[in-house]
């Protein structure tokens, strides 16, 4: 872990997640990163921030004077910062861009595809991407450079309140909420959604009305959500989605291999879709799990609160009681629980995390590590890396 440890007492109050490390700004202006420390991206300096941006191999602050710092890996310039006041940066694969008083955007770094060449007038706010940049007018248009391969700078038309530059595609927020992606792997669907999951390749949003709707890469067929009322949708990291009916049965969707998609009949509250596997909680709190999981699928006995279906054939429950247990795939630790009382947990790859009711998160396994001190409210284990609320 890069950076001094939080405090006790000291909350985050903002979060930024890059390739394998995250960084968040505490309320005391320090920013603590945590995640794959390679090349000093995790180091942050010392000093109060006003804002962080995690990129690929390095992370950006905004201090609270209006000056830019960058830390990390440099093959490109990367962390090379101009000097002047800015407003607002965002960190990208190899490159930065960020926002003058000025409202002008200067962007640094990788410029092998035209990614920092900004375009001249005044901006908004701006975003860094893969190997491109976007920004929005004060207008409300959005205008973006660098790699169109494809298609990502080809901005549409209208007026815009937030926009996002991707890895091979960009979206933006319309001012009536609703959701425009273009570029490869995007094609979001219009009109307005209650919930969202997203996957590795594919999304899925839920309609007010409980409908299920899913874009991006349908190889497997893991985007043809079927008809009906849905109360919860949770997409898979590549080959699945499975939804939650009003009913309380599950539907799930996407390649058939390994049985993930065949869940069990009879009524669940909750869903929860791993890799090859998938487990529901029963209206009672029985687990229940299908797929090719290994141990992972041997669901023990007894109710539970929540459950989360890792990575590694593995997954987790909480048990009405608070506790935290876990089952299958132990190769790193990830299974191991430790004792005491909890208010939630989430299964990762490798690793596994927990929140204490206290609000303090702990993780076992591999890649665990979580900023000591403070409090958090949610906790979510990925494939290398956490985030906490």
């Amino acid at each position: 872990m890069g950076g001094a440890e939080a405090q006790r007492g000291e909350r985050a109050v903002a979060i930024s997640v890059g390739i394998n490390h995250a960084c968040a700004v505490l309320d005391s202006g320090r920013i603590e990163c945590w995640g794959n420390p390679i090349a000093g991206k995790t180091a942050a300096p010392d000093g109060a921030f006003s804002a962080v941006s995690a990129g690929a191999g390095h992370s950006c602050g905004l201090r609270v004077s209006g000056t830019v710092e960058c830390w990390g890996g440099n093959p490109y310039g990367q962390t090379d910062a101009p000097g002047g006041v800015f407003v607002a940066l965002s960190a990208g694969w190899q490159h930065n861009c960020g926002l003058r008083v000025s409202r002008t955007v200067e962007c640094w770094g990788n410029n092998e595809n035209g990614q920092i060449d900004a375009l001249s007038g005044v901006f908004a706010a701006v975003s860094a991407g893969w190997q491109h940049s976007c920004g929005l007018r004060p207008s409300g248009a959005v205008e973006c450079w660098g790699s169109n391969e494809f298609g990502q700078t080809d901005t549409p038309v209208g007026e815009f309140s937030a926009v996002h530059a991707g890895e091979y595609y960009s979206c933006a927020m319309r001012s009536n909420g609703a959701v425009t992606c273009w570029g490869a792997r995007s094609g979001a669907p219009g009109g307005e959604f209650s919930a969202l999951s997203t996957g590795g390749y594919h999304s899925c949003g839920l309609r007010p009305g409980g409908a299920v709707e899913c874009w991006g890469d349908n190889a497997v067929g893991r985007t043809d959500a079927p008809d009906g009322v849905f109360i919860a949708v949770s997409t898979g990291q590549l080959y699945g989605t499975c939804g939650v009916r009003a009913s309380g049965t599950i539907k799930c969707w996407g390649w058939r291999g390994y049985g993930k998609i065949d869940p069990p009949g009879g009524a669940f509250r909750a869903v929860s879709a791993g890799r090859f596997h998938s487990c529901g909680l029963r209206e009672g709190g029985a687990v229940e799990c299908w797929g090719e999981g290994g141990g992972g699928t041997e669901a023990p006995g007894g109710a539970f609160d929540a459950i989360s279906a890792g990575w590694s054939d593995n997954s987790c429950g909480l048990r009405e009681s608070g506790i935290v247990e876990c089952w299958g795939d132990n190769d790193y630790g990830q299974s191991d629980a430790p004792d005491g009382v909890f208010s939630a947990v989430s299964a990762g790859t490798r690793h596994s995390c927990a929140l204490r009711e206290n609000g303090a998160v702990e993780c076992w396994g591999e890649q665990g590590n979580p900023p000591s001190g403070g409090t958090f409210s949610m906790v979510s284990a990925g494939s290398n890396h956490s985030c906490g609320l």
